[in-house]
């Protein structure tokens, strides 16, 4: 779908003067600015604050997984992937709060 082709559209990176694939942080902040995506499938709690909630995470999961040459995962797994970007510092942990 164009979503999911829009979504997971290569990132420049400059430096190397190359693509790569996008990290699903980027992904989710791609569908938060996609109104086909928000607030159907994501939206935000506070913009200001950065904090977002997913409304129908296997159907991101799924969109993720669309992605060509990927081996699907579930979303378990991608949420772990998302809780490793708290140490990079590109999300961060809102509480016990899920999703």
């Amino acid at each position: 779908s164009g979503l999911a082709q829009y979504s997971c559209d290569k990132v420049a990176v400059s430096s190397k003067r190359r693509e790569r694939e996008p990290k699903n942080w980027e992904f989710l902040i791609r569908l938060l600015a996609d109104p086909r995506a928000n607030p159907k499938l994501i939206r935000w709690e506070d913009e200001a604050k950065g904090t977002f909630l997913l409304v129908q995470p296997e159907i991101i999961t799924d969109l993720w997984n669309s992605r060509p040459n990927r081996h699907p995962i579930s979303y378990n797994n991608f949420a772990r992937g998302l809780r490793y970007h708290y140490k990079t510092g590109a999300l961060f942990n809102v509480g016990e709060r899920q999703l």
